[in-house]
């Protein structure tokens, strides 16, 4: 997502969480390898939507999971741990 590529993927884990479902990519169910084939012909045949797909994936990236964001959450975690450790 974070090179402005949409992603395809099943809706298992995590995974709904990070991909909007039309947004930024596209979430099937476990198995639906024939939507899942369906989705990556409509990206492939589809520049602009591609692109946009794309460009929205990357602002979604970079706003939920850049570094400045994360690692602030981790050190906050990892010093809660400690303290609890005491």
């Amino acid at each position: 997502m974070s090179v402005q590529v949409p992603v395809i993927a099943s809706r298992v884990g995590g995974l709904p969480e990070v991909v909007d479902d039309g947004d930024t990519g596209f979430l099937s169910a476990v198995g639906d390898l024939d939507k899942m084939a369906a989705d990556a012909i409509r990206l492939l045949t589809d520049v602009n939507l591609r692109r946009e797909m794309g460009k929205r994936a990357r602002v979604s990236a970079t706003s939920r999971y850049s570094t400045d964001l994360i690692i602030p959450q981790y050190i906050e975690f990892y010093e809660r741990v400690l303290a609890s450790a005491k």
